[in-house]
């Protein structure tokens, strides 16, 4: 005898307006709870300009055909970030752990643009205000009012704002954030293991960074040297004619 497998709604947490966000076909529903989905925030709020920013909920509670979810993390496309990293400008990503104000734990990473080559001090200087900035909203709102500032881009802003007063800067973005449960094993989230865990993260991002101003840096080099053989080359036409 055929297993019947029914249709059942999957529904965004209440501060996204509780919207239908899919649906998912099963025979037992009970084995869906605590699968994680992805979603595209433009097809909760029809917002077109925010297809870039995927959402990462959870199933949490079932109640007829209907599957109640909670917001887990949330990232952005690749491609978006491929497009803020113009040539000729940098990029400075902050990693920060925080506490919101109703006791949850947020780990949130922040990618901003300066708009031309600077020194490591400066760069130094708009990550720590991007840490402190980001640090203090968390501390002011809750969990839910944090990420609804991030989705709708307030949070962005604001740090914008203050981090022009540094040095110019075009977009900044979060371009991803993770609520951090309660770990089984203590020592997955102890903080000493973080710093090591976002040091790595930094180091690798700024040695891309590296290896892109080599190659653009070579390349100039390799014009210039082009250049001085064509001039070199038609001087001596020049001479040969004259002669």
């Amino acid at each position: 005898m055929a297993i019947k497998k029914e249709w059942y709604e999957i529904v965004a947490p209440k501060f996204l307006g509780e919207a239908v966000v899919g649906e998912t076909l099963t025979a037992n529903p009970k084995i869906l709870k605590g699968r994680t989905v992805e979603v595209s925030l433009m097809d909760i709020t029809n917002d077109f300009s925010k297809f870039y920013i995927k959402l990462k909920l959870q199933v949490t509670d079932i109640d007829g055909k209907r599957l109640y979810t909670k917001f887990v993390g949330h990232d952005i496309l690749k491609e978006k970030i491929y497009r803020m990293v113009l040539r000729r400008r940098r990029r400075v990503d902050s990693i920060d752990l925080v506490h919101t104000k109703d006791g949850k734990t947020v780990r949130i990473k922040t990618i901003a643009i300066v708009l031309r080559r600077t020194k490591t001090a400066i760069k130094d200087a708009v990550r720590a205000k991007i840490s402190q900035m980001v640090k203090e909203a968390a501390e002011k709102h809750t969990i839910e009012e944090l990420i609804k500032s991030v989705l709708d881009s307030e949070l962005q802003r604001h740090l914008r704002d203050e981090l022009k007063k540094i040095y110019p800067v075009g977009q900044v973005e979060i371009r991803k954030s993770e609520i951090i449960e309660k770990a089984k094993k203590k020592h997955l989230y102890e903080p000493k293991v973080l710093e090591i865990k976002e040091a790595e993260e930094r180091t690798n991002e700024e040695g891309s960074e590296e290896k892109g101003e080599i190659s653009e840096s070579g390349q100039e080099e390799q014009k210039e040297e082009t250049g001085q053989e064509i001039t070199e080359e038609k001087e001596k036409k020049t001479e040969d004619t004259g002669q």
